[in-house]
C-alpha cells in the first residue's frame, strides 16, 4: 500500500526473535490491559469479564519474557485498577469494553488524547472501585474506542506518555462508599480527540533503529502531512463536542431517575411516657417498609456518641400501629432528664434520630394505650391582616397589652414546666401551715388533662417526731427553716407533705381577668390556695404587698362556731383579698353559702375581675365580692390607722393591689389563721369534735398530729377527692 512500511518483515524480523516492545516507546509492551483483572478473582466472589489485552508482538515472533519493574515488562498501573473491584464479595458490573489493542492488518501507534500518542481511560478505570461496599451498583460507562478497529495500536501505558489517564478512575472510586443504592454513571465522553499531533505517525524501518529510517508515503512533502492531520484533528474535535452534549443530557436523566428512585425515610419524633409507679415507655408511628425500631438511653446522663446505654432494646414488631419500647425496672422522678437516640430499619436501609433529651413532667398509667405522637405540622395558613390592638391598663411582664388579648393560658395536658415551678419549702410565717412543700410524684401530677394536688403523710416515709429533712432544690433561703429541719421534743417536722406550683418567673401581670376551673379539696383541716401573689416585695414583706384569694372553701363537711349558728365547712366559699400593716392583717373577704353540697363536690368556674378602680369575684358567673378602696386607698382603713408607716401612700388609690402579681396553685393543712379556735367539726359517724390545736399554742402541730385518728379517715388516701383539681387557668387583658 502505497505510503506505508512494507508489511512483509525483513530477513531479520522473519527469522530473529523480536524483543517486546514497550510502552515508552523503547522494546517492551505495556500489561495495563492484560493485568487488568490480575487479582479479580482474589475474593471468591461473582467477577465481571476482564478486557481482552491486545497482544504485544505479533504470534509468529517469539518475544522475549516481560518484566515488571517498568524496563523490559508491562506496566501494572491497570493491572490494579480492577484489583479491589472484587474485595467485597458483592455482585459487581460488567467491566468496561477495552479498545482493540492490535488490528489484524497493519500495526500502528497508539493514540492519546493529549496529542501523544495514546487513548485516555478515564473511562475505562470509571468502575475500579464501585463494588467496595457491597451494594448494588449500576453498570459502568462504556469507553469509546481510542483506535480505530481496522490499525492494531501499541500497548497503551497508565503513566501519562503512552497510556490513558487514570483520573476518571477515581470518578467511581466512592461512588458507593455510603451502603445505598447507587445510580447509572453517566458515559465518559470519547477519548479520541486529537491535535495535528496526535494523528497516527507510520512506523518505518527496523526495530534496532527505533524507527528513525521513517519514509514519506508516495514521496508527499512533510507539509501536505500536517495538512491532512490538522484536518483529521478538526473533525474529530467537532464529533467530542457533539458527544460531549450528548454526555450532559444523559448526565440530567441520569439524576432525574436517581433522584425518582430513592425515597428517603425520616425517624419522626417519638413519645416518651414516664409509668407510674415505674417504667419508661417510647414509641413512634408505624410506617410502610419499617422492620426494626430501637432505643438506646442513660437517665440523667449524656450519651458518650452511639453508645449502647443503659437502657436498650431492638422491637421487632409493631403493636396497635405503634412501634413500642417499654422498660417497667427504671423508676423516674419529676425533672429526670432521658439523654438518648433511635435507630428504624426501613427497607433494609437505616436511619438515625441523635442527640435527643426528654424531661419527666408527670406519669401515666401503665394500662393507658401508648399516647399518639405530635400530629403532622399542618400546611401554613395566610396570615391574617393584623388587627389593631386596643389600649388597656393590662401589664404583662412590665410591657402594655392589648385589648382583650389572652395572654395566659394551661389546659394541663401535661406539667409544663416552663410555665410553672414548684415552690419547695417547710411552711412558715405567716400562715405556719402543717406542711412541707415538695416536688414529688406523688402529690403533684396531670392527669386526663387536670392538675391534681393532693395530701400525703410525712409519717409513710419519715419518723417525724425524731428524724430530719432536707428539701431537695428548696426555693426558700438555703440552710433556713424553709429548707432543713431536725425534730426535737414538741417541734416535729411537718406531719403533711404537699405541693405549691407558681408562675412567679415566667408569668405576672398588672390588671386582668383571671378564670379558674377547679373542684376544690374535701377533707378535715385541707383547703385549697388558688391564689395571686405579689412578684415584688413591693411595700413589705407578707401581706404589706398584699395576697389574692380566688377561691377557698375549708374540706371539713361541716364545721360550726360555738353555738352551731355559723358554718365555715366545705358548703362556704370565701374570695377576696388579705392584706396588713403594722402587725395587722385584714382578711377583705365575701362568701357564698350553698344550701346542698359543699364546693369540694363538683368543678366549678373561679373568676377575678381586677382593674385599677376594684376587684370583683364571681364563681359561675355569679358575683361573691366586690371590693372597692375607700378614698384615700385601704391605708385609710381603721384597722390601719395606728400604723406609723404607711407605705400604700406610695402607690396609687388600689395599693398594695397596684403592682404584678402571678399564679399560686397548692394545697394546704392546718395553721394559725385559717381555722378558728374554738370551732367544732362534724364526726365521720356523729357528733361534732373540737379543732384538736390552739393557733397561739407553740405545740400546735404535735398536737395535730397527735389527733389524726379524727381527722386522716376524712381523707381519701387512695382517691383524689381530698386534692385540688384544676381544669385550666386561663388570663385575659382588660
Amino acid at each position: 500500500m502505497a505510503g506505508h512500511c512494507p508489511r512483509n518483515p525483513s530477513p531479520a524480523s522473519t527469522v530473529t526473535p523480536a524483543r517486546p516492545v514497550r510502552t515508552d516507546g523503547r522494546r517492551a509492551p505495556d500489561s495495563s490491559a492484560a493485568c487488568t483483572g490480575s487479582s479479580a478473582s482474589r475474593t471468591g466472589h461473582q467477577v465481571a469479564p476482564a478486557t481482552p489485552a491486545a497482544p504485544a508482538v505479533s504470534a509468529d515472533t517469539p518475544a522475549r519474557p516481560v518484566r515488571t519493574d517498568g524496563r523490559g515488562a508491562p506496566d501494572s498501573s491497570a493491572a490494579c485498577t480492577g484489583s479491589s473491584a472484587s474485595r467485597t464479595g458483592h455482585q459487581v458490573a460488567p467491566a468496561t469494553p477495552a479498545a482493540s489493542a492490535v488490528s489484524a492488518d497493519t500495526p500502528a501507534r497508539p493514540v492519546r488524547p493529549d496529542g501523544r500518542g495514546a487513548p485516555d481511560s478515564s473511562a475505562a478505570c470509571t468502575g475500579s472501585s464501585a463494588s467496595r461496599t457491597g451494594h448494588q451498583v449500576a453498570p459502568a460507562t462504556p469507553a469509546a474506542p481510542a483506535v480505530s478497529a481496522d490499525t492494531p495500536a501499541r500497548p497503551v501505558r497508565t503513566d501519562r506518555r503512552g497510556a490513558p489517564d487514570s483520573s476518571a478512575a477515581r470518578t467511581g472510586s466512592s461512588a458507593s462508599s455510603t451502603g445505598h443504592q447507587v445510580a447509572p454513571a453517566t458515559p465518559a465522553a470519547p477519548a479520541d480527540r486529537l491535535t495535528a499531533a496526535a494523528a497516527p505517525r507510520e512506523q518505518c524501518g527496523s526495530l534496532q533503529d527505533g524507527g528513525r529510517g521513517a519514509r514519506r508515503r508516495g514521496g508527499q512533502s512533510p507539509g501536505a502531512d500536517a495538512v491532512e492531520a490538522r484536518s483529521v484533528g478538526r473533525g474529530r474535535r467537532q464529533k467530542t463536542r457533539e458527544m460531549t452534549l450528548a454526555t450532559l443530557a444523559l448526565l440530567a436523566a441520569g439524576l432525574a431517575a436517581a433522584a425518582a428512585q430513592f425515597q428517603y425515610y425520616t425517624v419522626p419524633e417519638p413519645t416518651l411516657e414516664a409509668l407510674k409507679p415505674k417504667g419508661l415507655r417510647v414509641s413512634i408511628p408505624d410506617e410502610p417498609g419499617v422492620q426494626l425500631f430501637a432505643f438506646h438511653g442513660n437517665v440523667n446522663k449524656p450519651m458518650e456518641g452511639l453508645e449502647g446505654g443503659h437502657l436498650s432494646r431492638d422491637i421487632l414488631k409493631p403493636k396497635n400501629g405503634r412501634w413500642v419500647f417499654e422498660d417497667p425496672r427504671v423508676r423516674l422522678k419529676l425533672n429526670d432528664t432521658i439523654y438518648f437516640w433511635l435507630y428504624v430499619q426501613v427497607d433494609g436501609l437505616g436511619y438515625r434520630r441523635d442527640d435527643q433529651k426528654w424531661t419527666v413532667t408527670g406519669f401515666v398509667d401503665p394500662d393507658t394505650p401508648p399516647a399518639p405522637g405530635p400530629a403532622p405540622t399542618p400546611a401554613p395558613k395566610p396570615t391574617p391582616a393584623p388587627q389593631q390592638c386596643g389600649a388597656t391598663a393590662t401589664r404583662v411582664k412590665g410591657q402594655p397589652s392589648c385589648q382583650g388579648k389572652l395572654i395566659f393560658e394551661d389546659n394541663f395536658d401535661g406539667l409544663d414546666l416552663a410555665k410553672w415551678a414548684y415552690d419547695v419549702r417547710i411552711a412558715g410565717s405567716p400562715e405556719y401551715e402543717f406542711v412541707a412543700y415538695k416536688r414529688d410524684a406523688e402529690n403533684s401530677y396531670t392527669k386526663n388533662g387536670i392538675l391534681v394536688i393532693r395530701p400525703s403523710l410525712m409519717a409513710d416515709t419519715l419518723d417525724i417526731t425524731k428524724g430530719s429533712l432536707q428539701l431537695d432544690g428548696c426555693s426558700g433561703l438555703p440552710g433556713s427553716a424553709e429548707c432543713t429541719k431536725k425534730a426535737v421534743g414538741w417541734d416535729i417536722l411537718p406531719p403533711v407533705v404537699s405541693a405549691r406550683l407558681r408562675t412567679k418567673d415566667s408569668f405576672s401581670f398588672l390588671y386582668g381577668r383571671v378564670e379558674v376551673r377547679a373542684k376544690l379539696p374535701s377533707g378535715d383541716w385541707i383547703y385549697p390556695e388558688v391564689w395571686l401573689e405579689p412578684k415584688e416585695v413591693s411595700y413589705g414583706r407578707e401581706y404589706a404587698s398584699g395576697q389574692v384569694r380566688l377561691a377557698l372553701s375549708r374540706g371539713n363537711r361541716d364545721l360550726v362556731l360555738p353555738g352551731g349558728t355559723s358554718g365555715l365547712g366545705s358548703r362556704r366559699l370565701e374570695a377576696g383579698c388579705v392584706m396588713g400593716l403594722g402587725g395587722k392583717v385584714r382578711k377583705e373577704l365575701g362568701w357564698w353559702d350553698k344550701q346542698s353540697s359543699g364546693w369540694c363536690d363538683d368543678f366549678h368556674v373561679y373568676s377575678l375581675e381586677w382593674t385599677p378602680d376594684h376587684m370583683l369575684f364571681s364563681v359561675d358567673g355569679q358575683q361573691v365580692h366586690r371590693i372597692t378602696p375607700p378614698e384615700g386607698g385601704f391605708g385609710a382603713l381603721p384597722d390601719f390607722s395606728a400604723a406609723s408607716d404607711k407605705p400604700w401612700s406610695r402607690g396609687s388609690n388600689m395599693a398594695p393591689f397596684d403592682k404584678e402579681f402571678y399564679l399560686t396553685l397548692g394545697l394546704g393543712v392546718g395553721g394559725i389563721s385559717e381555722f378558728p379556735d374554738k370551732c367544732l367539726t362534724s364526726l365521720p359517724g356523729s357528733g361534732y369534735h373540737p379543732k384538736p390545736w390552739k393557733n397561739t399554742g407553740f405545740n400546735a402541730m404535735l398536737t395535730f398530729w397527735r389527733d389524726r385518728s379524727n381527722w386522716h379517715p376524712t381523707w381519701d388516701s387512695s382517691g383524689e377527692s381530698s386534692a385540688l383539681q384544676v381544669d385550666y387557668v386561663k388570663v385575659w387583658a382588660l
